[in-house]
């Protein structure tokens, strides 16, 4: 069996399982920065965001500048089938919260309407950023410890 078909499987088996709210770095590639590039892997795009959408699994919109995951072609896919989508900033140092206004931006740029997130009441980092960004602000219906967060953006007008 082909590498391809093995990682599709998998993405497939994580969306439909019911332990993940999020399909992360769906391609796992790397377009700059110092740790050299990476090409995206290759999997059944159709079918994976199929299983995030029927099973109630976002898409992640990778905030990294580096890595800017999933490319736009397989945002725009995941948007036509109907995805949720979450945005990450893959932050590994407090000053990398701040990379969540790319994702946003690539939102925006690709007419993704709603986003929507679970953040820790006890994360004041990423409260902030929230609070910063206009999010509106509930308790997760699944897990009252969890705020889920939600923010309506301005799509461009169809035309």
């Amino acid at each position: 069996m082909s590498h391809n078909l093995v990682e599709g499987r998998r993405m497939v088996q994580a969306a439909s399982g019911g332990q993940a709210d999020v399909l992360g770095h769906c391609t796992g590639r790397l377009v700059e920065g110092n740790r050299g590039t990476r090409p995206e892997s290759k999997f059944d795009a159709e079918k994976v965001f199929t299983a995030c959408r029927d099973h109630g699994t976002a898409v992640e919109i990778n905030s990294r500048p580096e890595r800017r995951d999933p490319p736009t072609r397989l945002l725009t896919l995941a948007l036509e089938i109907g995805c949720d989508f979450s945005i990450d900033t893959d932050a590994h140092a407090p000053g990398q919260l701040d990379f969540l206004g790319y994702g946003a931006q690539r939102a925006l740029d690709n007419d993704i309407a709603c986003l929507y997130g679970d953040v820790l009441p006890d994360n004041h980092l990423m409260l902030g950023l929230v609070r910063k960004y206009g999010f509106s602000e509930g308790r997760n219906p699944a897990d009252p410890r969890l705020l889920r967060v939600r923010k309506t953006l301005n799509p461009s007008p169809a035309g």
